[in-house]
């Protein structure tokens, strides 16, 4: 039996006494609460709304606070989706061609040749240091482009979205991973004397691989923003 507008409007009224933060699982806790009263119509309960809504919560999501739990549920089950499909993209880009281009950057680096003033430039610590911070730099941006997306399309809405979060969380690991590079090898050394962690001591040949890296990375976070984009652009396939 399909609920009127004012039964409708009494289950939206019902799930805002609960804090969902995110819009998906709002909807996906909405709809079920929708189907489930709409049998227990149909199964000849007569009673209002509200409390046909309070009896089925109780009896299908039990517990103390299990808004709480259903979220963290929610959550783990959408950065574990938004990391295969990460995994994914990265394995698109790492193709033949770029695995190829990389292998001849390496090889090419070893057989730079390094005379005594290329090697006081390149092996320079303070040179190494500023390789370093503008990596960081380039390592913002794919954050930086899934939160303007982000912000455009969920300008005006009240909730958050998992979606946007995970990709988010996605885009912001390489400054993560790359802050934790550079705190083990620019700042460990200097202060625990650890001498070969020293960026004086690496070769060209680790910026080589580590700037391929954060290429790829920033080129599979943007396009897992297109991607997910489109999912939140159709409710059809918003769920998992």
């Amino acid at each position: 039996m399909i609920l009127t507008a004012d039964e409708l409007e009494m289950v939206n009224k019902c799930m805002q006494t609960y804090a969902i933060k995110y819009q998906e699982v709002y909807d996906e806790i909405s709809d079920h609460m929708i189907t489930a009263i709409e049998i227990a119509r149909k199964n000849g309960d007569q009673r209002a709304v509200e409390t046909v809504f309070n009896e089925i919560f109780t009896t299908h999501f039990p517990g103390n606070n299990p808004m709480r739990k259903i979220q963290l549920k929610y959550m783990f089950a959408y950065h574990k989706k938004s990391m295969k499909m990460m995994w994914a993209n990265f394995r698109y880009y790492l193709n033949w061609q770029t695995s190829l281009s990389i292998i001849i950057l390496t090889i090419t680096g070893f057989y730079l040749p390094l005379t005594e003033r290329t090697n006081e430039v390149i092996l320079r610590t303070r040179i190494n240091e500023a390789i370093l911070a503008w990596l960081m730099v380039i390592s913002w941006v794919p954050a930086m482009y899934a939160i303007a997306k982000w912000k455009k399309v969920q300008k005006g809405k009240k909730k958050l979205s998992l979606i946007s979060d995970s990709v988010v969380f996605q885009a912001q690991m390489l400054t993560l991973v790359l802050y934790f590079i550079i705190y083990v090898c620019a700042f460990v050394p200097k202060v625990r004397h650890i001498t070969f962690l020293n960026l004086a001591h690496y070769h060209p040949v680790v910026y080589i691989l580590l700037f391929s890296f954060i290429v790829i990375y920033t080129l599979s976070s943007i396009r897992l923003s297109k991607q997910e984009l489109k999912v939140f652009g159709n409710p059809k396939i918003n769920s998992l």
